[in-house]
């Protein structure tokens, strides 16, 4: 990507009657090219027979090119030094390795880069408001946390501010989120409130005799609360 390079991750080749994945492929034209595996769990015997058995499936397909990485490449070399490695490899096959600005970079990664930053940010937003949390609360909790790094920090800190955002806008709009729902279901059970209705007609929770819950163990914890709720309102449930 930073060096504007065409490749394919996994890229699939058929090795009788088997779908190899090879790490990395890059073309440098019609079924030709150069294989990049990364042998990373060299020492075990039977992965080092598989290592061989790649070695010569590409020794018979003179076309492609073979470069294989492990970790005895790594050991001893710095990021930088690798990533040199690395480019004198490709180079040496006729790649032409240019870097790319970081402007050039962020337009080629913008629409990903939003996309997974975006549903990151949800499953946040999520989270906080399966635990009921104010934004007030989120604060102090964020507060008390040692971030791991200026990116987290970064990322909680404009979190924050979208998880606000998020909860003024529910309560301008007067709209609810499924969470909501169940935040209010669990307040209105626990207020004393257990005749429902419904299509098929009205019930009351207090009349359950069983209450039967699947994958309980993935269960949240509004699901829970929701249930406490009940069975405050019905003990014999």
């Amino acid at each position: 990507m930073e060096h504007n390079i065409t490749y394919k991750y996994e890229r699939n080749f058929w090795w009788d009657g088997i779908n190899y994945h090879s790490d990395f492929t890059i073309f440098t034209g019609e079924n030709q090219g150069i294989v990049i595996e990364y042998f990373g769990l060299e020492g075990d015997p039977y992965y080092n027979i598989m290592s061989d058995e790649k070695r010569e499936y590409w020794r018979n397909y003179p076309n492609w090119h073979f470069v294989e990485l492990s970790p005895r490449t790594l050991q001893y070399e710095k990021v930088e030094d690798f990533c040199a490695l690395l480019k004198r490899c490709l180079e040496g096959y006729g790649i032409n390795c240019y870097r790319l600005t970081e402007d050039e970079i962020w337009k080629k990664v913008k629409l990903r880069a939003i996309d997974r930053f975006t549903k990151v940010v949800e499953g946040f937003i999520q989270r906080c408001r399966k635990l009921s949390l104010t934004s007030e609360k989120l604060a102090s909790i964020v507060d008390n946390h040692k971030c791991a790094s200026d990116v987290e920090q970064r990322f909680l800190e404009l979190a924050q501010k979208f998880y606000q955002s998020s909860l003024q806008h529910l309560q301008t709009t007067g709209e609810e989120d499924f969470d909501g729902l169940m935040q209010k279901a669990a307040a209105v059970i626990a207020s004393g409130q257990t005749v429902f209705c419904r299509k098929s007609g009205t019930g009351d929770l207090k009349c359950l005799r069983y209450i039967l819950i699947d994958e309980y163990q993935d269960f949240s914890e509004l699901f829970h609360h929701l249930i406490e709720a009940i069975r405050q309102q019905n003990p014999q449930a």
